[in-house]
């Protein structure tokens, strides 16, 4: 059980990833308990199924239509951005991608102050398009270095 963590009580947490479907194994996982045991309030949703860091689509996490989306049910007090699968498997360089990232950073920052994380890529067994263990790596190398 995770304890409760005094600067975390009764914070809005705000999650923004590439698919509605990540922030399911989130809700029902220890992540989970740590939002509830702290009476954290999980704010707006903002994932879009398929969707990158980086790009002009809507879909893109870097696009005006993402970030204008985050403070709708007020600031929150943490965002956690949780990108890069698709990117990585679209073959964007890790260059595009960090960049992405920091556009959000920016934009976030410009309309409020909360803490941003920006979690790195789990491991996965997928070798489609142009997805690779290496290049996972790799994204997660710029994102530690953050």
């Amino acid at each position: 059980m995770f304890p409760p963590f005094c600067h975390l009580l009764q914070k809005t947490i705000l999650i923004t990833a590439h698919s509605a479907s990540d922030i399911i194994p989130f809700a029902i996982t220890g992540k989970y308990k740590l939002i509830k045991n702290n009476k954290m309030e999980l704010g707006i949703n903002n994932s879009w199924s398929g969707s990158c860091a980086y790009g002009t689509s809507s879909s893109a996490g870097q696009t005006d239509g993402r970030i204008d989306t985050i403070d709708e049910n007020g600031m929150p007090d943490i965002v956690i951005i949780y990108l890069g699968t698709n990117d990585c498997a679209s073959g964007f360089t890790t260059a595009q991608f960090i960049g992405a990232i920091d556009t959000m950073v920016e934009k976030i920052r410009k309309i409020g102050n909360p803490d941003i994380f920006i979690t790195t890529l789990g491991y996965s067994n997928y070798t489609g398009m142009n997805y690779s263990d290496a290049t996972r790596v790799s994204y997660n190398a710029v994102v530690i270095d953050r």
